[in-house]
């Protein structure tokens, strides 16, 4: 099982429509008509990003201290820096962590993070489109 938090999607939808797709639609800029290009308001990642990935981290690596200490806290001590986006895709485009990684996909329009069950935090960027089911 893996969980994916959605930085940026494309939509179709009715604009009412499309905001059943995202939980606190107040979180992201809404532009466009007929389609819609919806994106993480700048500063929203920056500020959850660190504690967000502190806890995920000390769930998965707290039973192994030197795999958390060589692999997580450098990813966390890049993130107390308040990098933006950019620098942040940067930093996961090096390669330099196992913990912290681009998950490459064809299939999807939508820019992601993805927090695995393997303990692995992976950013995705995508190109075609993913199916919402609306209710």
């Amino acid at each position: 099982m893996h969980t994916h938090i959605i930085t940026s999607f494309r939509t179709k939808a009715d604009l009412n429509e499309a905001k059943s797709i995202v939980a606190d639609p107040k979180l992201f800029n809404v532009e466009g008509e007929g389609y819609y290009s919806w994106t993480l308001k700048p500063g929203i990642l920056n500020d959850h990003l660190y504690d967000l990935l502190k806890i995920y981290y000390n769930d998965f690596y707290s039973h192994d201290k030197d795999y958390f200490k060589q692999n997580c806290i450098p990813v966390l001590d890049f993130l107390a820096t308040k990098p933006t986006e950019n620098e942040i895709w940067d930093y996961i485009e090096e390669g330099t962590s196992n913990v912290f990684c681009i998950s490459k996909c064809k299939h999807l329009r939508a820019d992601t993070i993805m927090l695995t069950r393997e303990g692995k935090v992976c950013m995705r960027r995508s190109k075609t489109i993913w199916t919402f089911l609306i209710t």
